[in-house]
């Protein structure tokens, strides 16, 4: 048997997967670390003064994830504060 053919019949696949994770990891990284530190352009959120709400009632907002199945349970957790006389602003 040649020993191409024989060397591709035991290819294992998993070091070069292995490979690529850490590249990609090793990319991801480098990405984040390349993003500025302190953002000092025309839109920075501290440039920006914060304006109180004023409201009549207290403000109330929901935040519910993870969709899917627990979704479902979100529904439940809505209807009862509504049943309760709780009303989230949107």
């Amino acid at each position: 048997m040649c020993c191409r053919l024989k060397n591709a019949l035991n290819y294992n696949p998993v070091p070069v997967v292995r490979k690529l994770a850490i590249v990609l990891a090793a990319a991801f990284v480098a990405a984040c670390a390349l993003l500025p530190a302190d953002y000092n352009g025309e839109r920075a959120p501290r440039e920006t003064a914060i304006v109180p709400l004023k409201a009549e009632r207290p403000i109330i907002a929901l935040a519910l994830g993870s969709g899917g199945a627990r979704g479902f349970a979100h529904v439940g957790v809505i209807k009862t504060l509504e049943e309760a006389g709780i009303e989230a602003d949107s």
